[in-house]
């Protein structure tokens, strides 16, 4: 099991815990011939208002071998729909810059660099202008 990684928000905001997984394999690379690509198999990125992550706030999750669609859990209590973090909701693919930029922002994670947004945007870029399936201009906002 991956480490959680305790982080810390600015100013009187609650400290947050994230365990981020990402699978991925090598396979021929059908666009170029002779060369190999990383595909990714699944991932999980959870968040959590304790190192046990429980109770989770959130958790993105998507696997190859499910027939579920990318989506997200959100984890709060409504007796009508039994907990919204029962429930599958849509997003598209989500990728690691898109959780961190998404913690900074809306949880006020505090950072080490004053940059941090250009370096996730470029990671993204990179990374996206690979990607086989949901990259490009779904970019992080």
């Amino acid at each position: 099991m991956p480490d959680v990684i305790a982080l810390n928000t600015s100013g009187d905001g609650p400290r947050l815990f994230l365990r981020s997984t990402i699978q991925f394999t090598f396979e021929d690379n059908k666009a170029y011939a002779g060369e190999r690509k990383a595909s990714t198999v699944l991932y999980a990125h959870t968040v959590g208002a304790a190192e046990s992550l429980k109770p989770q706030l959130y958790s993105w999750e998507w696997s190859s071998v499910e027939p579920v669609h990318p989506h997200v859990h959100v984890r709060r209590g409504d007796p009508d729909f039994h907990g919204l973090g029962k429930l599958h909701i849509p997003t598209g693919r989500v990728f690691y810059e898109h959780i961190l930029i998404f913690l900074i922002a809306e949880h006020d994670v505090k950072t080490c660099r004053a940059d941090w947004k250009a370096v996730l945007d470029d990671g993204f870029q990179r990374v996206s202008s690979y990607a086989t399936w949901g990259g490009g201009n779904a970019g992080p906002r």
